[in-house]
């Protein structure tokens, strides 16, 4: 994607002269942790994110790098997740009483940690739902055919050496644009309210999440009412049809993706986890399992914040590995389970749907 490391370094080192003076790189996590404990260290998820590991593997791809004009010299070995750094230091420890208290590497990529911490019983097929809904499956090894990269599919690192095989949705970023809108128009529409103005109401047309349109801050009812009238589609008659045409979308949008995932992927699990702030949108989970067939187990609304919990226990030896830290999670918080209706009314929708984007 546009804004990954890869591109910021290849700028950086075409318009910085100096850039030579740096000795290493240092994500955000990393200089976090580093101004902590006072230890550099390059943590893995966030160091796969960049475009510049090789696939599934710690190894930094130095000759890509100085292919880019990037020098060889920015990569410092990349530490894995679930490890001790150090203590914190010594002034930290005494403004915030915290003696005694370890600084661990998580999952500091934020789905690392939000799939290290979906209770999922099994390796999980997620959907971390948030501003953006990022939709893939938990692997052993990363997928590299041209048909991955085709179908928009990435493969970023986990904890244990996983892969996230995953791909990027709009998500809730169509629903927060439109919130904000109006909200400047004098009009406070929560996230509840959106839910039950959606629930009885009727989608004329449907939207691609992803399209071009919609990925910038905009007026977003305007701008989507403009593309349903360009597509040739009913334009919705008022705000409730409009918030269940977003969500009836984003549930189609995401059946789509499964069933390409399922082309690339040999064998799928028939159970969705959902996970992040958007699992407690009831409506779209119910959506997503009529859609996609699927069961759908919506929970935890903080899995970030659990994958690290996991993540930090590993590290300090109070569990053995992930899967141990999933069935803690699952024994600790309450699932909500979605199953499918409605088939035929769905594939009908579906089948529109696939219609429309083929289209664009």
């Amino acid at each position: 994607m546009f804004f990954n490391t890869v591109y910021q370094l290849m700028a950086e080192a075409r318009d910085n002269p100096h850039i030579d003076r740096a000795n290493e790189i240092l994500f955000v996590p990393d200089q976090i942790n580093h101004r902590l404990c006072g230890v550099r260290a390059v943590e893995r998820t966030i160091a796969s994110t960049s475009g510049l590991l090789f696939a599934g593997s710690p190894e930094w791809d130095v000759e890509l790098a100085c292919e880019l004009g990037i020098p060889s010299m920015l990569f410092s070995p990349v530490t894995e997740p679930c490890r001790v750094l150090g203590g914190l230091l010594p002034e930290i420890a005494e403004e915030t009483g915290l003696h005694g208290v370890k600084v661990c590497t998580c999952g500091s990529h934020d789905t690392a940690s939000a799939v290290a911490g979906t209770p999922s019983q099994a390796p999980p097929l997620f959907i971390s739902s948030g501003t953006w809904s990022l939709l893939g499956i938990e692997l052993t090894s990363p997928v590299t055919a041209p048909e991955a990269l085709a179908a928009g599919f990435s493969n970023e690192q986990g904890l244990e050496g996983r892969t996230r095989f995953l791909t990027n949705i709009a998500g809730m970023w169509l629903l927060q644009e439109c919130r904000r809108v109006w909200a400047e128009q004098g009009r406070d529409i929560g996230f509840g309210d959106m839910v039950e103005m959606a629930a009885s109401a009727h989608a004329p047309a449907f939207i691609d999440p992803d399209a071009p349109e919609f990925q910038k801050p905009c007026d977003m009812p305007a701008t989507i009412r403009a593309w349903i009238e360009k597509s040739g589609q009913p334009v919705p008659a008022n705000d409730s049809e409009l918030i269940r045409t977003i969500l009836e979308s984003l549930a189609l949008k995401y059946r789509s993706k499964l069933r390409r995932l399922a082309e690339l992927v040999p064998s799928m699990p028939s159970t969705l986890q959902i996970v992040g702030g958007g699992c407690q949108n009831k409506l779209l989970n119910q959506m997503t399992a009529d859609a996609t067939g699927l069961r759908v187990e919506a929970g935890l609304v903080e899995a970030t914040a659990a994958g690290n919990a996991v993540a930090q226990l590993m590290a300090n030896g109070n569990i053995a590995s992930l899967a141990e830290g999933r069935q803690l999670l699952r024994a600790s918080f309450d699932l909500t389970i979605h199953e499918p209706q409605y088939p035929a009314e769905w594939d009908a929708k579906a089948a529109r749907f696939e219609a429309l984007l083929s289209k664009k």
